[in-house]
């Protein structure tokens, strides 16, 4: 890998190598979405001339396994979704409850009877 990387990609700028990952995706397997940069795919076919390293060997994720991790996934969502939708309401139900507090104290000063008695003495 290392010979690939002195004789390919040497003097190749930073931004370069980053568009070449993104410009071209090699679809090892399309069941499951695993992809591989342009980057990755030159290296594999030139370990495979060379014989440096064995092929790798990727192992498939059966698709059970992936219902239930989703499933897992959708559980704590939806949990979490609960969680903020009961905190949500406790936050409004203390505002409302400060907000009558503040209407009651406004009602006892602004009605004529209840006003603080003031000395002017």
């Amino acid at each position: 890998m290392g010979k690939y990387f002195n004789s390919q990609i040497k003097d190749m700028p930073s931004s370069e190598i980053r568009r070449l990952n993104k410009d071209v995706k090699v679809s090892e397997n399309r069941i499951y979405g695993q992809t591989t940069g342009f980057l990755e795919a030159g290296r594999k076919a030139y370990n495979e001339e060379s014989g440096s390293v064995a092929a790798v060997v990727t192992q498939e994720t059966p698709l059970d396994l992936l219902r239930k991790q989703r499933v897992e996934n959708l559980v704590k969502a939806r949990e979490a979704k609960r969680v903020k939708a009961e905190r949500t309401a406790e936050q409004i139900i203390a505002d409302t409850v400060n907000v009558d507090k503040k209407r009651q104290t406004r009602k006892a000063y602004q009605s004529p009877g209840t006003l603080p008695e003031v000395n002017n003495g």
